[in-house]
Order: structure tokens, then sequence, then C-alpha cells
């Protein structure tokens, strides 16, 4: 799953599945468009899990770690 389950971040902000798991990814979907708050969920970690990666921030980070 290599970074994946770093990037969904902890709860997960996603569902994961094993590559080319075809029938799995189709569980996975299916869950998600039959439990609405389970959709709300994700979409609110993804919502907080994406702010991490807007540039203002990753330049905040690096600036940290150069100056320690």
């Amino acid at each position: 799953m290599g970074d994946r389950p770093i990037l969904l971040g902890e709860p997960p902000a996603g569902l994961l599945v094993r590559p080319g798991d075809a029938a799995r990814m189709a569980e996975a979907i299916v869950r998600v468009l039959k439990d609405p708050a389970l959709a709300q969920a994700l979409r609110e970690r993804g919502l907080q899990r994406v702010e991490a990666y807007y540039w203002d921030q990753i330049v905040k980070n690096a600036a940290s770690i150069y100056e320690d």
C-alpha cells in the first residue's frame, strides 16, 4: 500500500484496497454509497488532511526544519 495509509491519516480519510482487486474496490465503493455517515466522515477527514498539503503549510514546515 506504500505511503497511502500515511496520506490518509488516522482515523483514515478513505478506504484502502489492494491494487488490482476489483471486487474489493467495488465493495468499498458500495459501502460508501450505502452509508451516508461514513461518506460524510471520510469527506470531512479528507478536507482536514488536505490542509497539510497547501503550499503555505509546506513552506512553513520546511522553514521550521531549516531553522532547527
